[in-house]
This record gives structure tokens, C-alpha cells and sequence, in this order.
């Protein structure tokens, strides 16, 4: 039995902010999950709002900035069983992260954490950190698409 809500299994659209030359390797040879690294530890950050993705790619590349967008699946991102997280539980992680200087290296072992952005400029959105193989191979069944700088 399908666990979508949907009569037909809808694709949930991610965002990723990054720089126009880690856009074009991640649209020719795909997610490396090793390079990233954020509040939640090393893995690749996704967003459900295209803007969010923007302002993170804005401050960090000024003009050399790209988004690109993923497709999900709902039956795809839940039998990922991602890990939730409560608004307090990610800033105490968050904070424990940078106070042992890991929030480039740390993994909870899960295939996807699911959690409020809680950064220092912290916007009320969720993020998505994709952390296991299966998790990014999922992502990537549906190949990325560059939007407009």
C-alpha cells in the first residue's frame, strides 16, 4: 500500500545553494558527500524554498552564486526513514557541533536528518541533510536541475 497522501505520488522539490563551479560537478558526476559541511555536520544541505538556497548561495558566493533544484518523491523521502529533529534538539547539536569544531566531519549515521534551520540567522524553514549512499543515490535517480543565477 502506497504511504503517500496523494492519489498520485507527488515529487517534493529541494533546493541546494552553492558556487557555479560546484554546480557544474555536481550536474556532471553527482553529489560528493564528503565536501559538505554544516550546523548539522558533513553531509549535503537541501531546502524546500528556492529563496532560502539563494540567500545561502548570495552570501557565500556574491556573484559566482547557483541553485540547483532536486525532485523527491514523498514515498522515496520517507522510506529513507529520515531523522527528525526538534528545533531545540538542532540547536543543541548545532552548538556542540562548533564547540568541538566537528560541524565539518560529524554524521549521525542516519541516510537523511530532518530539521529547523537554526543557524545564527536562523530562518523558520526546515533543512534536509543527506548523509548515506542510498540516500544521495535516491536524490540523484531524478537528475538535478540548474536554475537561473
Amino acid at each position: 500500500m502506497p504511504t503517500s497522501f496523494y492519489p498520485i505520488e507527488p515529487d517534493i522539490h529541494y533546493f541546494h545553494g552553492t558556487s557555479i563551479s560546484s554546480a557544474k560537478k555536481i550536474l556532471g558526476s553527482g553529489v560528493d558527500l564528503s565536501l559538505g559541511g554544516g550546523e548539522l555536520g558533513r553531509g549535503f544541505y537541501l531546502t524546500e524554498k528556492a529563496y532560502i538556497a539563494f540567500a545561502w548561495s548570495e552570501k557565500k558566493y556574491k556573484r559566482q552564486r547557483k541553485v540547483l533544484m532536486f525532485r523527491l518523491s514523498e514515498d522515496d523521502f520517507f522510506n529513507l526513514h529520515p531523522l527528525p529533529l526538534s528545533y531545540n534538539s538542532a540547536v543543541k547539536i548545532r552548538s556542540k557541533l562548533k564547540e568541538e569544531g566537528t560541524t565539518r566531519t560529524y554524521i549521525f549515521g542516519e541516510n537523511i536528518v530532518w530539521s529547523p534551520i537554526v543557524g545564527k540567522n536562523s530562518v523558520h524553514e526546515d533543512q534536509i541533510k543527506i548523509e548515506s549512499d542510498l540516500a544521495r543515490s535516491t536524490l540523484e535517480k531524478n537528475k538535478p536541475i540548474g536554475m537561473k543565477k
